[in-house]
Parts: structure tokens; sequence; C-alpha cells
């Protein structure tokens, strides 16, 4: 029988494993375009991939890092000003919160604006392990398939989360949707420096795995809409 995990609740992350190169693969910088390779799927190897290409294509040097670990953000800077332009959706899914075309005036340093679609911050996170024969909806799943269970031999987590207003934004997106998802205590840097280690029974980590989906929720206070308390599901191989 798996364990619990140890490390939740706390503020952790979403980290949805679901970029896609037809969603868009381009930014400009003045008249220079770079861009996303394909295969870069979660917003870690995005950030790695770009600045990758910002170096090649640019002298003096521009970068693409992260601003805040605490917060999320990625900015994109280089020691002479630039323009910089949204060729299609690729600035969006990291947060920069710019139209397809739209262009900012020539800067040394760009930050995200709000929470990336592919890096959303958890205010609250408790994690359950789903009893699929207590649980109707499971069990209905598995009746109307006919024969087997849809979900095989995988466990299924129930993380029951309060996210921002922000955040809330972000998951409305659509990443996270049968997609490939990590729920992470660690920051984007801690990603993309490679200081990370997957959850085993006992231990810390991440959590991978195929987000179900997310359950109805509601609004701590209706009238203010700052905080929304939900939760959702993800299968992941027997612990």
């Amino acid at each position: 029988m798996s364990a619990y995990p140890t490390w939740l609740p706390g503020v952790n992350w979403i980290y949805p494993q679901s970029y896609r190169y037809p969603y868009g693969s381009h930014l400009t910088l003045d008249a220079t375009q770079s861009t996303l390779n394909a295969g870069k799927h979660s917003l870690a190897e995005m950030i790695t991939a770009l600045d990758d290409d910002l170096v090649f294509r640019h002298s003096p040097d521009w970068h693409c890092a992260v601003d805040s670990a605490a917060l999320g953000t990625v900015k994109l800077y280089g020691s002479v000003a630039k323009t910089l332009t949204a060729d299609d959706r690729l600035l969006a899914a990291m947060g920069f919160d710019l139209e397809c075309g739209e262009t900012l005036p020539a800067a040394t340093e760009f930050v995200s604006r709000v929470v990336s679609p592919l890096a959303i911050p958890l205010q609250d996170c408790v994690t359950e392990k789903v009893d699929r024969e207590k649980e109707r909806t499971f069990k209905l799943d598995s009746f109307r398939r006919g024969h087997g269970d849809p979900y095989g031999k995988a466990d299924i987590w129930r993380f029951r989360v309060m996210l921002d207003a922000p955040a809330v934004k972000a998951v409305k997106v659509g990443y996270c949707e049968g997609a490939q998802v990590y729920v992470s205590p660690y920051t984007l840097s801690q990603h993309i420096a490679g200081t990370v280690v997957a959850w085993t029974p006992g231990g810390t980590g991440y959590i991978a795995g195929q987000c179900l989906g997310f359950e109805a929720g509601a609004w701590v206070d209706p009238t203010t809409r700052q905080f929304y308390r939900t939760s959702f599901l993800v299968a992941t191989a027997v612990a």
C-alpha cells in the first residue's frame, strides 16, 4: 500500500509539462526573432532553451532567467535596450500577459506580469489518496467502461488546494487538464538547476502524474473573490 506524501501541506506548485510547439514558439527583440525548439514542454525547459537561443542570436548577450523564485516570475534582460514583440502565444504562456503582435517599448529588462499557466502557485495544499472502492465516481467509471479499470493500477491522489485569484486565472488557461504535471515543493529555479527529487514513500519530493481534472470549488469570500478552495486529481504509478 502506498504511503502518503510527507511534504504537504505547504506552499507548493503545479508545473504542467504540456506546452506544445503549435501553441507558439517565437518572440522578437528589435528585429531579431528567437525560436523555442520543439520538445520543450515545461517552463523550466523553455527558460533554459530560450536563454541559449538569445545568447546565440544577440551580441551583446540577452538572457532568459527566473526573476523571482518565490513568485515564479520570468525575465528577459540584456545590456542594450531593445523592444519586445509577442509573435504568438509563447510569451503569454511564460506569464508576460502580452497579446499576439503586441510590442513593449525598448528596455534592458522585461519581467513577466501575471502567474504563468505553466507554474501555478498553491497557497495551501493537502493531499489524500483516493479510495476508489468507496468513491462512487470511480466505481461508475469502471462500470460504464464495461471491462477492466480505466485507471489501471494507478494510484490516484486528491490535492486539496487554495489558489489566489491570479492563480485561478492561470488554471483556466487549461494546460493542466489531462496533462502530465508535477506537484512540487520546489521552486522553478530548483527545477532548472536539477536539484529536485521525485517523491518516494516516507520521503519528500515532487509527485509526477496525469492531472485528471479539477473538482468543484468555492471562493473563501464570494464578495472579494481573492482566494478559491478547490481540489484536483492526479493519477500516478503505484509507489
